[in-house]
C-alpha cells in the first residue's frame, strides 16, 4: 500500500511538473547530454522558434543555433564545463528560427538526471539588445540636444559645464555659473532650493534618471517653469556627472492654464476617455452634476453608470465609437452617486490616433421635468422648449468648436466656423471676427457671415477714441446694443448702418491676457440678448483665444526645430574638423618613430580616424542629418587610399552601390569595416604587382545588406583562419560586425573576397 502511494505521489509530481513546463511563458528545451539531441520542447519554445509541436524532437541542438565566431561544438563544451563547475550556465545565444530569421535569447542551462539531460530555459532578448545597440554616442548627442544643457558633479553638486543657451535662459554671463552649487537656479517653493535639489539627487541615485518640471529662478530674481530631463553620465574630464537638458515651458504652462480654465469653467459636462470606456479627465461641472469625485468617475467604464434598461443601447453606441463613428445627441439615464438617475445627452467624438474619445454632455433632466409640469398644468411649453433648445444648441456648438480646436484645426478655418456657428446659434443674420492690426488704429474683418461680398478679409473698422471698438476695448466687458440708431455712447460704424443693423452683442478675444480682437453678432431687428447669449459668445471667444495661442506656440516650436537642425549639422562639422586635427597630430608623431611596425600601426590609426571623419563630412554636406550616401563615401575613401599609397601602382576600381543610404548608427561601423578591408587590400593584395583591381559592392539581399570587397590580387593564405588571427584590423572587423548584428566571411575567388552580411537601417 505504501509503495502504491509513493508511485501515485511520483506520478502526481510528474504531471504537475509537465503541466508547469507546458504553461511556462519562457521557452524550455530538454537535451541529451551525450549526443546533444533534443528530447522535448514546450509550446512557448515551439512558438518562439516557429516549429510545430514535436517537430524538433530527435534533432541536433545546432538546428536552432545561428552561425557565429564560436562553433556549436565549442559552445557546447563551454556550457558543459560551466555546468560541471557550478551546476548552471547562463548567457546570451544567437538563435535561428525555422524561417531563417535570427534573434538573441538569454538562456539558463542546468543539468539533471545524473548529468544525462540538460534543461535550458530561453527568453527572447532581441528588442533589448537592439535598444542597447542604439544607445551610441551620436544618438545620445541628438537626443539631448535642447535649449539649455548643464553638467553637475555628482560628488560636489557643483556646475562643471553649461552651454551658452543655459546661461542665456538663466541670465548669467559666460562662465559665471561654473563652480556654483546647482541650487542657485532652484526657486524657493514650499520646499527650500536645497530640499528640492536633494529630492532630485535621491531619485537620480535610485533610478539613474529624472524628468519633470521644476520652478527655476534667473539671476535677476525672475522665477519661471523649466522642464528638465536628467541622467547620470561618466565624463572623461569631469568624472561622474548629472546631465541636465532644460526647456523653458512658461508659455506652455500658461496655455495649459487657459485651456484648463475653458475646460474647468464650462457649464457642459466635458470629459476625455480611453477606448476601453474609462474616463481619463473630467471637468468640475460633470462631477458636480453627477455627485461623484473625479476619481470615482474614473474607477470604472462610464457605460456601467447607465440605467439597467439603457445599458444595452449604451454599449452598442460605444462599440460604434471605438470603431471610428462620431455619435451626436445620444440620450440615456446616468446613475448619480445618491442613487438617482439624470437624463444626459452625449456627443462622443473618437480620436483613434491617440486611442481616446472626447465627450461632451448636457443634463436635460430639468428640461424633461419642466415639460412634464407644463403638460400637466396645460401651459404651453413651446416657448420654454425653444429656449432650452437654443441653449442646448449653443452648448453643442461650443463643444464641437472646442473639439476642433483641440484637434488642431487651422486658425482661419476655426474662425470661419466660429462666425457661422454664432450666426446660426443666436439666429442672427450677421457675425464677424475682427483682428487688431499691429501698429495701426484699425481692426480687420478676418471672418464673417452675412456681409456684402468682398468685405471679409478687406474691410477695416476704426478704433479711435470715439469708436464703438474703442469703447469695448476700454470697458473690457461684453457690449450689448438693443437699438443701434439711438446709441449715444460712441460713434456708429457706417458699415453697420449700411446693413441696417439694430441690435448687437460683442465680446473681446484675448491673446496672452491682452485683447487680440472682437467677436460680434448682429441682427437687423430689435433683440434682447440674454446672459446665456453672453456666455455663449464669450465661450466661443475663449476657444479662439486658445487656438490663437496654440498657433503662435507651434510657430515658436518650428523655429526652435530649425535652429536645432543647424546646431546638429555644426556639431558634425566640428567633430570632422577635430578628427582631422587628431589625424594630423598622430601622423606628425609617427614621423618621429623609426620602428617600421610602430610607424605602420600609427598610419593605420590615421586611416581609421580619417574614415570616421569622412562619415561626419558626408553628413555635414547633406540635408539629411540622420543618414549618409554610402556610394559617395566609398569613392572618397578609395581616393584617400590611392593618395596615401601613391607609389607608382596603377589601381582600377569599381563601386557597385546604387542609391544606398544608411542611418548613422549603422553607417559608422560599416565605414570602419570598409576602411579595414580596403587597408588590407592595399597592403597585401598586390605585392610585387604594378596594377590591380578592387571592387566594392553594397546591396540588399532579402531583408539584409551585403557589403563585399573583392580584389584580383594574391588572395588569402591557404592556412588563413580568422579565429586564429590576432591582428588589430581583424579584431576591429569582427567586433564591428557583431555590433551591427552581422556575420563576416572570407574566401578566395580570383583573389581575396570579404563579405559582411548585416541588418541595416
Amino acid at each position: 500500500m505504501v509503495h502504491e502511494m509513493t508511485i501515485r505521489s511520483k506520478q502526481k509530481n510528474m504531471l504537475l511538473h509537465s503541466e508547469m513546463l507546458m504553461n511556462m511563458p519562457e521557452g524550455v528545451i530538454l537535451i541529451k547530454a551525450d549526443d546533444d539531441s533534443i528530447i522535448y520542447t514546450n509550446p512557448s519554445f515551439n512558438r518562439m522558434f516557429g516549429y510545430e509541436s514535436g517537430e524538433l524532437q530527435g534533432k541536433h541542438i545546432s538546428i536552432v543555433n545561428a552561425p557565429t565566431d564560436v562553433s556549436p561544438e565549442d559552445m557546447a563544451e563551454q556550457i558543459q564545463s560551466q555546468i560541471k563547475q557550478s551546476g548552471t550556465w547562463r548567457g546570451e545565444i544567437l538563435h535561428v528560427r525555422k524561417d531563417g530569421t535570427q534573434f538573441w535569447c538569454e538562456a539558463v542551462v542546468s543539468a539533471f538526471s545524473h548529468n544525462t539531460v540538460w534543461i535550458s530555459i530561453h527568453t527572447d532578448i532581441t528588442e533589448r539588445k537592439q535598444l542597447l545597440s542604439d544607445l551610441s554616442l551620436h544618438s545620445e548627442i541628438m537626443r539631448n540636444m535642447s535649449e539649455g544643457v548643464v553638467l553637475v558633479s555628482i560628488l560636489t553638486g557643483s556646475i562643471v559645464y553649461c552651454n551658452p543657451k543655459f546661461e542665456q535662459i538663466f541670465g548669467y554671463s559666460d562662465g559665471e555659473l561654473l563652480g556654483k552649487d546647482i541650487v542657485i537656479v532652484h526657486a524657493p517653493t514650499e520646499k527650500t532650493p536645497e530640499e528640492e535639489a536633494d529630492q532630485i539627487r535621491e531619485s537620480l541615485k535610485k533610478y539613474k534618471s529624472w524628468q519633470g518640471e521644476f520652478y527655476a529662478i534667473k539671476k535677476n530674481g525672475t522665477c519661471f517653469w523649466s522642464y528638465v530631463t536628467l541622467s547620470t553620465f561618466s565624463h572623461a574630464k569631469y568624472g561622474n556627472v548629472w546631465l541636465g537638458v532644460h526647456t523653458d515651458v512658461t508659455e506652455s504652462k500658461r496655455a495649459e492654464e487657459r485651456f484648463r480654465g475653458f475646460f474647468d469653467f464650462s457649464k457642459g459636462l466635458l470629459g476625455i476617455a480611453s477606448l476601453d470606456g474609462y474616463f481619463i479627465l473630467t471637468n468640475p461641472s460633470m462631477c458636480h452634476t453627477l455627485g461623484y469625485t473625479d476619481e470615482e468617475l474614473k474607477s470604472k467604464p462610464f457605460y456601467e453608470f447607465a440605467h439597467p434598461d439603457d445599458l444595452g443601447k449604451t454599449i452598442t453606441v460605444y462599440e460604434k465609437v471605438i470603431h471610428g463613428a462620431t455619435v451626436i445627441d445620444f440620450e440615456h439615464r446616468f446613475r448619480c452617486k445618491n442613487g438617482t438617475y439624470r437624463n444626459i445627452v452625449w456627443t462622443v467624438v473618437p480620436n483613434l490616433r491617440e486611442n481616446i474619445v472626447y465627450t461632451t454632455a448636457y443634463d436635460i433632466t430639468e428640461l424633461k421635468k419642466t415639460g412634464r409640469k407644463l403638460r400637466e398644468s396645460n401651459i404651453s411649453l413651446n416657448e420654454t422648449i425653444e429656449k432650452m433648445g437654443t441653449l442646448y444648441k449653443q452648448q453643442e456648438f461650443i463643444s464641437m468648436l472646442g473639439i476642433r480646436a483641440l484637434k488642431g484645426a487651422e486658425l482661419q478655418t476655426l474662425m470661419d466656423r466660429a462666425a457661422l456657428e454664432v450666426s446660426e446659434a443666436l439666429d442672427v443674420g450677421y457675425s464677424r471676427v475682427l483682428q487688431l492690426l499691429p501698429d495701426s488704429d484699425k481692426l480687420l474683418m478676418v471672418a464673417g457671415v452675412g456681409w456684402k461680398e468682398g468685405l471679409v478679409g478687406t474691410s477695416t473698422v476704426s478704433r479711435d477714441i470715439n469708436s464703438q471698438s474703442w469703447f469695448l476695448l476700454r470697458s473690457n466687458e461684453p457690449l450689448i446694443i438693443t437699438d443701434l440708431p439711438s446709441e449715444t455712447r460712441f460713434d456708429i460704424q457706417p458699415l453697420l448702418l449700411e446693413h441696417g443693423i439694430i441690435s448687437s452683442i460683442c465680446v473681446l478675444i484675448y491673446y496672452h491676457n491682452k485683447p487680440w480682437g472682437i467677436l460680434g453678432a448682429f441682427c437687423d431687428k430689435h433683440r434682447d440678448f440674454t446672459e446665456n447669449d453672453i456666455h455663449f459668445c464669450q465661450s466661443v471667444a475663449n476657444i479662439l483665444s486658445y487656438a490663437i495661442t496654440r498657433k503662435e506656440e507651434e510657430q515658436i516650436i518650428r523655429r526652435n526645430l530649425d535652429e536645432k537642425s543647424i546646431l546638429l549639422k555644426e556639431i558634425h562639422h566640428r567633430v570632422k574638423n577635430n578628427l582631422q586635427i587628431i589625424s594630423a597630430m598622430v601622423m606628425m608623431q609617427s614621423e618621429q618613430i623609426s620602428d617600421k611596425a610602430a610607424r605602420d600601426a600609427f598610419e593605420d590609426t590615421v586611416n581609421r580616424i580619417k574614415a570616421m571623419a569622412l562619415v561626419h563630412e558626408e553628413i555635414y554636406g547633406t540635408d539629411v542629418l540622420s543618414q549618409i550616401d554610402f556610394h559617395d563615401y566609398t569613392e572618397h575613401l578609395i581616393a584617400g587610399f590611392m593618395t596615401f599609397h601613391n607609389n607608382g601602382f596603377k589601381l582600377h576600381y569599381k563601386i557597385n552601390i546604387d542609391n544606398v543610404h544608411l542611418a548613422i548608427d549603422t553607417a559608422l561601423p560599416c565605414a570602419l569595416i570598409l576602411n579595414e578591408l580596403l587597408s588590407n587590400a592595399f597592403k597585401y593584395a598586390f605585392i610585387g604587382k604594378t596594377e590591380g583591381e578592387i571592387v566594392v559592392s553594397l546591396f540588399k539581399e532579402d531583408d539584409s545588406f551585403i557589403l563585399e570587397v573583392k580584389d584580383n590580387g594574391a588572395g588569402f593564405p591557404a592556412d588563413f583562419d580568422t579565429r586564429q588571427t590576432k591582428s588589430l584590423g581583424m579584431v576591429i572587423i569582427r567586433s564591428l560586425t557583431k555590433q551591427i548584428l552581422g556575420t563576416v566571411k572570407f574566401k578566395n575567388e580570383g583573389g581575396a573576397c570579404s563579405r559582411v552580411k548585416f541588418k541595416g537601417k
